[in-house]
């Protein structure tokens, strides 16, 4: 483990961070998961205003024109941030902190 890894987790176990209560826990999942919905809604709205995508969503905006997609550019856009904090369990592995 590096230094600042070392430095980081000693700095979160002793600032408490770690013991968080499953009220806390569940106040932080149903706010991220909100937070998900509000970034799909924004992509969406900014597409169909025709102001154009950004480069982190024109994936989900080019998928949701595939003829006969099961799924909306906001369903798809979930998804793909969905993946992006699993890929990043799978990157680091025993280095990915659960708290």
């Amino acid at each position: 483990m590096s230094n600042f890894a070392a430095d980081f987790k000693t700095s979160v176990s002793v600032n408490g961070i770690s013991g968080r209560s499953r009220a806390e826990w569940l106040r932080r999942y149903v706010s991220f998961i909100f937070i998900l919905f509000i970034i799909a809604f924004g992509t969406s709205l900014s597409i169909r205003a025709n102001l154009g995508s950004s480069p982190i969503s024109a994936p989900p905006y080019v998928l949701s024109l595939v003829p006969g997609s099961p799924m909306t550019m906001g369903q798809f856009t979930i998804c793909m941030h969905v993946f992006f904090i699993l890929a990043q369990i799978l990157l680091l592995r025993r280095d990915f902190e659960r708290r």
